[in-house]
């Protein structure tokens, strides 16, 4: 039986690689091109099947040197250990394939938003730039077409990129920062609701679109904000999607951030605390009672912080932290300044640790308390 060629229908040989008729690929090693998914300056993307299994295959440009496949291969590797990107099933020098996670057709377009955001906030909390974001380069709410991504922590010097229309600003004056990420997200979600193609020549939200989602507008708006210092963290554009409590099986409810400084002293009449990256720390014990009394809500218990825990983020392998994701609580604490500490629940259900590890040399023990207390209360619904 001969192949059909998914573009024009038309039906070839079963050795064809490319359709005789119209020049579309057919198939990669053993596996059927069954249709595009999307196509970008560094190369083509399509879905295909083998079997019962479909994937996706990344086929780069012509002009794509082997160093530059080679560097795109390794950030896959790297996002897809983040939970990020799909996770990889073969690379070769002419082709990336990659697992394919359809968007299940149930998930409403905000939660797709939302999954979306915080994966591209974990690649900001790991201090690593997608810089070219865009729909074409999101399937379902995962990220591919990672050859531009780079390291904060290393990568000194690397070539402005980015898709004309979805770059910030700031990427023509050869900044890299999260901000060139944030703008890009802004586009993308305007995209996914129907808004209008990006004008490269002029900066800011579409003007002649009304976003008919009322949660996401002031979302995109504040993405979209021309300057950097004005423009939101992709993290806050999640953090206002998420929900302020996380539901458990047993019924009770976590908060899913910390307390922060402002409703703590809003809260306990400016009791004292100190300020790490906006949350509330080194709190005294009778004033955690006084707050939780006035909001109507109680410590957690270990088993519900843990319970928390279980989806938490995960450090990357190449980092070589696996003793301390064995043995401490990783928290995502970063929705607003991409910032993520390192916490282990005690006995009684408040949090000790907390040093940012991303600014830190070494990760504390997760054994030895460094002396600083944060609070996420619990409510029984």
């Amino acid at each position: 039986m001969g192949r059909r060629c998914w573009r024009c229908g038309h039906a070839g040989l079963a050795t064809s690689r490319r359709c005789g008729q119209c020049g579309a690929l057919l198939a990669w090693r053993d596996w059927q091109v069954t249709r595009l998914l999307g196509q970008g300056g560094n190369g083509v993307v399509y879905l295909a099947e083998r079997a019962d299994t479909q994937a996706v295959l990344k086929i780069p440009a012509p002009h794509v040197t082997p160093t530059a496949h080679q560097i795109e291969c390794r950030n896959l590797y790297l996002a897809a250990s983040l939970d990020v990107a799909p996770q990889p099933i073969e690379t070769a020098r002419d082709g990336l394939l990659m697992a394919y996670e359809p968007t299940p057709s149930a998930l409403p377009l905000r939660e797709r938003a939302r999954l979306f955001l915080l994966a591209v906030t974990r690649l900001h909390n790991r201090l690593l730039v997608h810089r070219d974001l865009k729909p074409d380069n999101v399937v379902g709410y995962r990220l591919v077409d990672l050859g531009s991504m780079v390291d904060l922590a290393r990568d000194d010097e690397v070539e402005p990129v980015g898709t004309p229309g979805y770059a910030a600003p700031e990427a023509y004056r050869g900044v890299i920062a999260p901000s060139l990420d944030a703008y890009a997200a802004g586009w993308t979600l305007a995209a996914w609701l129907g808004g209008p193609e990006p004008d490269p020549s002029s900066w800011g939200p579409p003007t002649r679109w009304r976003c008919p989602d009322p949660a996401l507008e002031p979302i995109i708006a504040g993405l979209l904000a021309p300057d950097p210092a004005q423009r939101w963290s992709v993290g806050a554009a999640a953090h206002a999607l998420t929900d302020p409590w996380i539901r458990l099986p047993s019924g009770s409810m976590v908060a899913s951030a910390p307390v922060t400084v402002a409703a703590w002293r809003q809260v306990t009449d400016g009791a004292s605390c100190q300020d790490v990256c906006g949350y509330a720390t080194h709190l005294d014990r009778t004033d955690v009672a006084r707050y939780l009394a006035r909001i109507g809500a109680r410590l957690p218990t270990v088993a519900e912080l843990r319970a928390v825990a279980r989806g938490a983020e995960r450090h990357p392998v190449w980092r070589d932290y696996a003793r301390v994701v064995r043995d401490g609580l990783v928290s995502d604490l970063g929705a607003r300044l991409c910032r993520r500490f390192l916490w282990q629940p005690t006995a009684d259900g408040l949090l000790w640790g907390g040093t940012a590890y991303i600014d830190a040399d070494t990760i504390p023990d997760p054994g030895v308390p460094n002396g600083m207390i944060g609070l996420r209360p619990a409510r029984d619904c």
